[in-house]
This record gives C-alpha cells, structure tokens and sequence, in this order.
C-alpha cells in the first residue's frame, strides 16, 4: 500500500474534523479532537465505511480495550487490518506522526502490594503493582532466579513452575527492579507482560498519580 493512500486517510480525518494534520500525534484521540459518545461512534462507522473497512457489529470498541481512547495510532492500525503486510509501514508512519511523543519516557510508580520486608533478596518473590502516569494500574509478580529453583525444587511444585504475569531478575534490590520494568514499558510490552487490573480514579483506586509514592506499601507509605 503507498505512503498515499495513508495520507488520503489522515486528510479525510482531518477534513471531517477540522483538526490541523501537522498538530496530531500517535496519542491524539478522537475526544482531542471535539468528539465523545455517541459522535465517535457516529465518526468511525461513517470512517469505516468510506474505507471500506469491515467491522463486527455497530460498536467501535471491538478494536480496542475500554479504557483506551481511540486514538490516531488505533484508526492507522484498524486502517491496514485490510492489508496485513503493511503492519510494520504503518508503524513507521505512526512513528513519524510524532517520534518524539512516541518515545517520550513513560512515568510510572511500582507499589508493593504487601509490606516489602524481603528475607534474602537473593532468594525470594513479591507481589507488586504497576501504576502509569496515565492511570491504568498492572498487577505482577517478581520472582530471583535462585528463588525459581528453590520453589520448583520443592515437592509441592513437583520440579516445575507455570507462571504467568511473571518476570525473573537477578536479585530484589530497588535498582534492579526498576532497571527490569524501565525495559518493559520503554518497549511497550508492559500489556504482553502484566495483567492491567483497573485504573486510578475510580471506585477501587480513588488516589491521583502524584498522591503515590514509588516503592511503597499499597496506597500507605512504607
């Protein structure tokens, strides 16, 4: 698929939007741009059908997860679902949408879902939580790479783990559990690696972002 056929998309965005093409980045939604409710809806069926494109139902939010606003990056992406092979110029047009948005350093604060008083930092897992500036919350589990052994050789584990949610780090100080999730998020694997659980601001998680501390107890500073 040409490079043209991709801008034809982005001017017919713009056009019915009246939003200027140069201003929009991988994160602008369609709320950005003026639209919520019944108006996205309304927009992405009348998009979808200007382009052709098949979609289940009458629904939008088949193509993406709830809480997620649908987004310049998600249209582009539901826009080449009728090419497959064009996944990866579609992810280096999105990126030069705006590259530096895209890699723009994701805020986040890790919270230890129990008190974090660890035995051996050698040798030992804990339960933590990962809170994004932009408020989704991931619940995961870390585990030491002495610590699997020590479970998996136990009888109860019958020698084996099956883990899921999991990351394996060398030891459990601060440092290397932060250069571990640094990793993650910087790649955009955080939904491929965690399980998301809810997000801030909401009847279960009713604090700000800037209310949390980072490396402490669940929603009580340690």
């Amino acid at each position: 698929m040409e490079n043209r056929n991709y801008c034809i998309v982005l001017d017919y965005i713009c056009e019915e939007l009246n939003c200027d093409k140069s201003k929009l980045t991988v994160n602008t939604s369609l709320s950005d741009l003026g639209l919520d409710g019944d108006d996205v809806l309304a927009f992405l069926v009348k998009f979808f059908k200007e382009f052709k494109i098949e979609y289940e139902g009458t629904n939008y939010k088949n193509f993406i997860p709830e809480e997620r606003g649908f987004s310049v990056h998600t249209i582009l992406s539901v826009f080449a679902k009728r090419k497959r092979e064009d996944e990866i110029f579609v992810r280096d047009l999105i990126l030069s949408l705006d590259k530096k948005q895209w890699n723009k350093k994701r805020e986040y604060k890790i919270i230890f879902i129990s008190p974090f008083s660890l035995i051996n930092k050698e040798d030992d897992n804990c339960d933590i939580n990962i809170v994004l500036e932009t408020g989704e919350i991931y619940f995961g589990l870390l585990m030491t790479v002495k610590n699997v052994t020590t479970l998996a050789s136990k009888h109860d584990y019958d020698g084996y783990l099956d883990m899921v949610d999991t990351i394996v780090i060398t030891n459990m100080e601060k440092a290397t559990i932060k250069n571990a999730l640094d990793r993650i998020i910087d790649e955009r694997r955080l939904d491929e690696v965690f399980t998301k659980i809810g997000t801030l601001k909401t009847e279960g998680f009713d604090y700000s972002f800037e209310e949390i501390n980072d490396f402490q107890t669940w929603w009580k500073d340690s």
